[in-house]
C-alpha cells in the first residue's frame, strides 16, 4: 500500500505536466491536497474526468487520502480541498456558517417560483438535478439563482469542529 503524506512537485527536464488550469478545471478548485498516479484509470475516465467531491479515503493502492474534488488528468488524479467560489461566498449561503464544505453550485434560477430568494432545504441524498448530474448527497441551500450543497454541518463530529 503506498501512504500519501504529503505533495512532491517534481520539476524535471523532457516530464510533460499538464497545466494547472487543466488540473484545477480552470480555476473551479483551490487547495491541491494529493497527486496520485493512476495511468490505468484512462480506461474508465479518458484523459479528463471532472468527478467532483468524493468522500473516500482510498483509491487503488494509495491510503490516507483526504476527502476533496476529483480531477483526472491522465495519468493522474488531482485531489482539491474545495471549490474556489467557496472563499468569496456570502455567509449566508451556508446559513450562517451552519455548513460546512461547499461541494457543488448548481445555478437554476427557475426554482425561486418554488424557493422564493433563499431556502435551508436540509440533507438530500439526489443524484441529478435540473440537468446536472453525478451530484453527492449533502445539505442544499437555495440562495436565488442558486443552489449551494454542502457536505457537513457544523455540529458533524466528522468535521472535527
Amino acid at each position: 500500500m503506498k501512504r500519501i503524506i504529503g505533495i512532491l512537485l517534481i520539476i524535471g527536464a523532457g516530464v510533460a505536466w499538464p497545466a494547472l488550469d487543466q488540473t484545477n478545471v480552470n480555476g473551479k478548485y483551490i487547495n491541491l491536497l494529493h497527486v496520485i498516479e493512476a495511468p490505468n484509470d484512462r480506461a474508465e475516465y479518458g484523459e479528463f474526468c471532472d468527478w467532483g467531491y468524493w468522500l473516500g479515503d482510498s483509491w487503488q493502492e494509495y491510503t490516507n487520502l483526504s476527502p476533496g474534488f476529483w480531477v483526472y488528468v491522465y495519468p493522474n488524479w488531482y485531489l482539491w480541498e474545495k471549490l474556489a467560489v467557496q472563499t468569496g461566498l456570502d455567509l449566508k449561503a451556508s446559513v450562517n456558517g451552519k455548513y460546512l464544505v461547499l461541494i457543488n453550485v448548481l445555478k437554476v434560477p427557475q426554482d425561486a417560483t418554488v424557493y422564493g430568494a433563499y431556502y435551508d432545504y436540509g440533507f438530500w441524498e439526489e443524484y441529478s438535478y435540473a440537468g446536472y448530474e453525478n451530484l453527492a448527497p449533502g445539505y442544499w441551500v437555495y440562495m436565488a439563482p442558486n443552489w449551494y450543497i454542502w457536505a457537513n454541518t457544523k455540529d458533524d463530529p466528522c468535521t472535527g469542529t
